[in-house]
């Protein structure tokens, strides 16, 4: 959510996307008063993001940590069609373990202009704020998927 935020798309993607955190997340993040925690906290009085409770952890998710991450696992293994949007490489790495992919703020660009929810030079915008918070090859690979996008 930061780094959507922090490019200006956070409002195309709340109006784009059914946006769902687990309660781990908004408590783990408000409790040490973040600004991800602060952001979360605006966003579910502004009913932008839902807030869920997660089934209990499937056991294969012993493989992440206790909390958030399990929470959010958990909260997708229940919903076939959601997806998980990290920024957290070792997240991402051990979701793969689980046979489970996520999606990343770069990638999440190319889904909105997949969508057609902004011009693509608005987008192309979004993806330039973005780049000094992402990785190269993360800014690079959304440039592409953005010219391929019709």
């Amino acid at each position: 959510m930061i780094k959507i935020a922090r490019c200006g798309a956070k409002e195309a993607v709340t109006a784009a996307f059914e946006v769902v955190v687990p309660e781990a997340v908004r408590h783990e993040a408000t409790m040490e008063a973040f600004a991800d925690g602060v952001l979360i906290a605006v966003n579910v009085a502004a009913g932008r993001v839902r807030v869920r409770q997660a089934p209990a952890d499937p056991p294969e998710a012993r493989v992440l940590p206790p909390g958030g991450e399990r929470s959010v696992y958990a909260l997708a293994a229940q919903r076939p069609a959601a997806r998980i949007v990290s920024d957290d490489r070792r997240f991402i790495r051990r979701l793969a373990m689980l046979g489970q992919t996520a999606q990343t703020p770069a990638t999440l660009l190319v889904a909105l202009a997949a969508r057609h929810v902004a011009p693509r030079p608005v987008i192309l915008g979004w993806l330039e704020l973005l780049r000094p918070l992402v990785s190269r090859i993360e800014y690079d690979a959304a440039r592409v998927a953005l010219k391929e996008v019709r």
